[in-house]
């Protein structure tokens, strides 16, 4: 059953609110692009002399909170999707080499889109093990998986 837009947009009114407080604090900038899509920067660690990078994450939210928001990785100077360049590398389970993050609370991990998990179940995204189920926490994990110790920069270089 579809979640009616106004319903979804209403949502992540509050949410994004909410996940401005945080981006000001930890240097992530937040930009609504659409009634139901956000985009986030968030910069990673200097590592290794490399200098620091800038992700892109766009969260699509139609039919949200049934359904978790699809996320995608946006290269900042290709402007590509989803490829191997738009993700941090690191082996903390979160960002694969099949150009996902892989989690619970990110549609395009579901087969139904694509992903690797025909083992889980939308109405089952929001008690996921981690509990993200706003913007804020969400982000806040993305954010603490790009600063985990394994971070080695940007991915396909």
């Amino acid at each position: 059953m579809a979640v009616p837009q106004a319903i979804s947009c209403d949502t992540v009114d509050v949410e994004f609110a909410e996940a401005l407080q945080s981006a000001s604090a930890l240097g992530w900038r937040l930009e609504r692009i659409e009634d139901l899509k956000v985009r986030a920067l968030i910069e990673g660690p200097e590592v290794d002399g490399l200098p620091r990078e800038t992700f892109i994450f766009e969260f699509g939210f139609q039919d949200y909170k049934e359904k978790p928001p699809y996320i995608e990785g946006v290269h900042p100077v290709t402007g590509e999707r989803n490829q191997p360049g738009c993700f941090p590398t690191n082996t903390n389970g979160y960002f694969h080499q099949d150009r996902r993050i892989c989690a619970e609370w990110n549609r395009g991990a579901y087969s139904e889109l694509g992903g690797p998990h025909s083992d889980w179940q939308y109405a089952n995204w929001m008690n996921n093990n981690e509990k993200c189920s706003t913007l804020t926490l969400m982000l806040f994990r993305i954010y603490t998986a790009i600063y985990h110790a394994r971070y080695r920069g940007r991915g396909g270089k």
